[in-house]
């Protein structure tokens, strides 16, 4: 007992040094540095300690600079009163939020849409569905409601239940052929059970609408559809063991089209998906259907030749989709800051209660300061793929100037005195998904040209387009180095 009052009196403490030390480093300093100029000052900086390693990355603020608003959120704060004023106002959204915010948070194109046939696979109606889904979304923009992380697709279940008991695999690994074969029986079985769905999932593909919906309205298990997946690719597995291969490469073209179809959308929850089933399951199975009906007749479909620009280097849209989506996290409410974001965070817990950690935190603070480095980071959008490893570059480097460090930074809690958890959610809630994504939708592309080459025996000729990498042979398989960033194996395809 003891050593908690004692824990309380040094966190009291601990707070009120800290808020004395903010009070007077804003009385004494001058005004905040925008984030634009910060940004432009901080990359003015790292080139100049990297002069070996320049940037060309245009950072000048869009033309709408809002001016007015960006006054707003650097007044001048060089006065005991401002500061502590500060301390309990938050700032008002910038315009360019709001328009944003407005545009991507309500419901619109629900009819006839790809994810809401989704949410009724099997179970309901689509009105049904729609209506649950419009519920679940005024829901997650609610501040004073708790988010509903927990909503299951009922027809979905049994295949995530059914995958792991059964220990469906990878077929990138070495043994998931045989371990298939030996589980024949019991996913025959579960396959003639469940065929009405798997048949209403592959039917999805028949939905042109796909203009996407909230993520986290839909459901949080959204990854349980790589389950349906990995059924339907035992079952191929299973037909071309039986030499029935016409009706394996009809199940794989089906297959195949959805998750292409998924993968082109912008939701970043179905895009990762179908990027697992098809590195992990469609590109090997696809290899086999080809070495087993290569002199034989059969409807097999070739894949994609490549993946458009604006597949891998997602779209403005995209982008914004997923801003609106973690808006509506950020502005939870207040009561709900350390549950759904700072659980676990031990060395924050150490030092604020979670109190403290409610008073010291501005939505609108850490909206308008994610709007503005997603603009600040985003990737030209009319670029070529020969141009766009420089640019992923060039955001590397300005991101780990800014945010490697992260909290531990020298003075990052003083200088953050009036928003100390936004500015944590800031560094370390939002995910640092947009260059990792992008880099392995661009290994993927280049995984589909192996694949055709090697179909038309072209390969040997091959320019990898982002890097300008010619082909090599190794173990059999035809290879291009591994692109950079976060790709460290070499991207290989077996030649048979």
């Amino acid at each position: 007992m003891d050593l908690i009052n004692n824990n309380k009196g040094y966190v009291a403490l601990s707070t009120l040094l800290l808020l004395i030390a903010a009070l007077f480093y804003h009385l004494f300093s001058d005004d905040d540095i925008v984030p634009e100029a910060q940004y432009i000052i901080d990359k003015y900086q790292y080139d100049k300690e990297h002069e070996d390693n320049t940037h060309t990355l245009n950072l000048a603020p869009e033309e709408n600079t809002e001016p007015q608003q960006r006054e707003t959120l650097s007044a001048s704060n060089n006065n005991l009163f401002v500061a502590i004023y500060k301390m309990f106002v938050d700032d008002q959204l910038l315009p360019s939020v709001q328009e944003t915010l407005r545009e991507f948070s309500y419901n619109k194109d629900l009819d006839d849409n790809l994810f809401i046939a989704f949410l009724a696979l099997g179970s309901t109606t689509y009105e049904e569905a729609k209506l649950s889904y419009e519920a679940a979304f005024k829901r997650s923009y609610n501040p004073n409601l708790p988010l509903d992380f927990n909503r299951d697709i009922p027809k979905i279940t049994p295949f995530t239940a059914f995958a792991e008991k059964a220990g469906l695999c990878e077929l990138t690994e070495p043994t998931c052929s045989i371990n298939i074969s030996n589980k024949k029986s019991e996913i025959d079985a579960f396959y003639r059970e469940n065929q009405s769905t798997i048949e209403e999932y592959l039917s999805l593909v028949s939905f042109n609408n796909t203009h996407v919906v909230n993520d986290t309205a839909v459901s949080s298990r959204g990854f349980d559809r790589i389950n349906i997946s990995k059924v339907v690719t035992a079952k191929i597995v299973l037909l071309i063991e039986e030499e029935n291969l016409n009706e394996a490469s009809a199940l794989y073209n089906r297959l195949a089209k959805l998750e292409f179809k998924f993968l082109k959308t912008n939701s970043i929850l179905h895009t990762v998906v179908s990027l697992l089933v098809i590195e992990q399951d469609l590109l090997p199975l696809f290899r086999l259907l080809q070495s087993k009906t290569q002199k034989s007749s059969n409807n097999l479909e070739l894949l994609p030749n490549s993946l458009p620009i604006e597949v891998v280097n997602a779209d403005p849209k995209f982008w914004k989709v997923q801003f609106s989506d973690t808006a509506a996290l950020i502005n939870i409410g207040e009561k709900r800051i350390e549950e759904n974001f700072l659980k676990g965070r031990s060395v924050i817990e150490q030092y604020f209660s979670p109190i403290v950690l409610s008073l010291l935190y501005k939505p609108n603070s850490v909206t308008n300061d994610l709007y503005l480095r997603l603009n600040l980071d985003k990737i030209p959008q009319n670029i070529n793929k020969k141009n766009l490893l420089s640019s992923y570059q060039q955001f590397e480097s300005l991101d780990k100037t800014m945010l490697l460090d992260g909290p531990n930074e020298k003075g990052f809690f003083i200088r953050n005195y009036r928003n100390i958890s936004g500015a944590i959610i800031l560094y370390t809630v939002w995910p640092r998904y947009k260059v990792s994504l992008n880099m392995q939708l661009a290994s993927l592309d280049v995984q589909l040209l192996l694949h055709n080459a090697i179909n038309k025996a072209t390969v040997s000729k091959l320019v990898n387009p982002y890097t300008g990498d010619k082909v090599f042979f190794k173990d059999d398989s035809w290879c291009f180095p591994a692109l950079p960033a976060e790709n460290k194996e070499d991207i290989c395809v077996p030649e048979f």
